[in-house]
């Protein structure tokens, strides 16, 4: 379904990628999922302000997670 430009998809279908996203990035550790599981015209909306805030950015900040 598209509204407004955008497709919705189910919320089974939202929680599937989700689900995939910590298996894979935070579970196995695999920053090159990202590149899989998020779209390139991501903006994140987190509450702490960022210079920069597309997946390139999730990367960085997430390798710092899982390498500390």
């Amino acid at each position: 379904m598209k509204i407004q430009g955008r497709f919705m998809i189910s919320t089974a279908v939202n929680k599937a990628i989700v689900r995939r996203f910590y298996e894979k990035v935070f579970d196995r550790q695999s920053i090159e999922a990202i590149d899989e599981l998020v779209q390139p015209e991501f903006i994140d909306r987190d509450l702490i302000p960022s210079a920069s805030r597309n997946p390139e950015s999730m990367k960085q900040c997430i390798k710092t997670l899982i390498t500390s």
